[in-house]
Formats: C-alpha cells, structure tokens, sequence
C-alpha cells in the first residue's frame, strides 16, 4: 500500500540540539531540544481521514544496564503551535517504558502515538458544496423544453467545465498518491451524472426529431376507430417519457450514493 510521508514537529526537554533526532547523552538540568519525525500517513479515506503518528525515543548506543529513560510524570503536552493546521489533535496515548533487544544489546526507550482527525470543513466548502450545487444546476435543465437547443446545452455544457475547472483547482492541495482516494469518487461521480444529463438530451432530441411514423388506426368489431399501441408510442411521447423518468431518478440515485458514500466514510470501524 503506497504511503506518504508528512513532518511532525515535538519538543522535548533534554541537551543542545543535534543532527538526525539524536540526543546526546551528557545530562543537563534543562534545555529545549527539537526533534523532527516523519510519519507515514494513508489517504484512501481523505479529506475524511484519521492518522497516527507514533514517536520512538530510544537510548540508541547505550545499553540499558548503562541508561534507562522513562517519561516524566507530566507525561506529553502540546503546545498550540505544534498543532497541526490541518488536523485536530483527539488523541496522545504514552506507552510504557520498554527495552528492545537488538544485536547490540538492550536499549531502553519511551514511545508515544499522536490520534489526528482532518478537519473537513475546508473540503466541505470548496468541494462538496459547490459540486453538489452545480449538479443541482444540471438538474435544472431538464425542465427546459427540448425545443429550446442553444439554451439547454449551453446550460449544461457550462456546469459540466465549471464542474472540471472546480476539481482541477483543488487538486493543487490534494496529496500525490497513487490509489484512488475518497475525494476521487466523489468528484468522478458528479461529472457522472452531469455527463448522464447531456446523454439524456441527446437521446430526447434523437427521439424527438426522428420520428416520422404516423399513427395507425384500425377498425374495431363496432365499426369504431382505436388507435394501436405503435401509434400511442410516437417517438416524442417517449422523449417525454424519459425525461420524466430522469427527473426522478437523478435525484434519487444521487441521493442513495450520497447515503452509502458518507456512511462508509464516516464509520470509525472502518478505519
């Protein structure tokens, strides 16, 4: 699974500061080091994504029979300009002191994992409510007569390069990771179903504008005409058939994906 790498930033008391998150083991009564982590974050779920970022502080030279670290009994604080812009801090759960044994002995080190949660109101407002409002413009032109050409095209046409041009902007800020991500879905299935929209004109005027069959009437017993059911069916009945049906069924299905996508990607038990 492919995985990107973010720079977390904690401060711990300890020494002068040195190269590669090292620690130099001279005791000091105090001091401000910095210590710059990665973390491996996973974006299948983004913007509605939770990470974890878990910190290893280890004695890395000097044997525990030599060096024993552990926490202090204020444990881990944050401060509020080590928080992340993007995330909110819900979790830090400090582990236990414990020992790794490695070829060059038993090293004594103290871990912790920071719980993150993006925050969605920033996607929410240049994503998901400004798609959702130019689908609903799409919508709109189905009420339109068919008749009307230049206008009704002109109007979904429109929406679907706003509706481009939008993703496009925001895919500036997504992370470069090569699997599909939750905002993915959503952005190819709006384009969907305005596409589904043009798909639908075509066919209404191909129905509409084709159809040259005239009605057949046949004699009954009584001597009274009735039309056949070929001749009820014309080709523009059809065309207003279909976009009755499709003024129905675009709402619905949008409503059924908006259900099954945002359960899924707001269940916790998925993660």
């Amino acid at each position: 699974m492919s995985k990107s790498k973010r720079k977390m930033r904690f401060y711990s008391w300890a020494a002068t500061s040195a190269p590669y998150g090292r620690i130099p083991a001279s005791p000091c009564p105090s001091g401000l080091y910095v210590v710059r982590s990665q973390c491996y974050f996973t974006y299948e779920r983004y913007p509605m994504d939770k990470q974890r970022c878990k910190l290893r502080l280890q004695t890395y030279m000097y044997t525990d029979d030599v060096m024993l670290v552990s926490w202090h009994h204020s444990g881990v604080e944050l401060y509020f300009d080590t928080r992340p812009r993007s995330f909110n801090v819900d979790d830090v759960r400090i582990a236990e002191p414990e020992v790794d044994y490695t070829l060059t002995g038993a090293l004594s080190e103290v871990s912790f994992e920071v719980l993150l949660t993006r925050k969605v109101r920033n996607s929410v407002l240049s994503v998901f409510v400004p798609s959702f409002m130019l689908i609903f413009v799409s919508w709109l032109s189905l009420w339109v007569p068919p008749e009307l050409v230049p206008g009704r095209m002109v109007l979904v046409i429109t929406t679907l390069l706003t509706l481009t041009g939008l993703f496009n902007a925001n895919v500036q800020s997504m992370p470069e990771v090569s699997y599909v991500k939750a905002l993915d879905i959503w952005n190819l299935t709006c384009i969907v179903f305005v596409l589904f929209t043009i798909v639908e004109y075509i066919v209404v005027l191909r129905l509409s504008y084709t159809d040259s069959s005239s009605p057949q009437v046949v004699p009954e017993k009584n001597g009274k005409a009735a039309w056949t059911l070929e001749g009820r069916w014309t080709g523009k009945d059809k065309a207003a058939l279909l976009e009755k049906g499709s003024r129905a069924f675009l709402p619905v299905a949008f409503f059924i994906f908006n259900i099954v996508y945002w359960s899924y990607y707001l269940n916790d038990s998925q993660e």
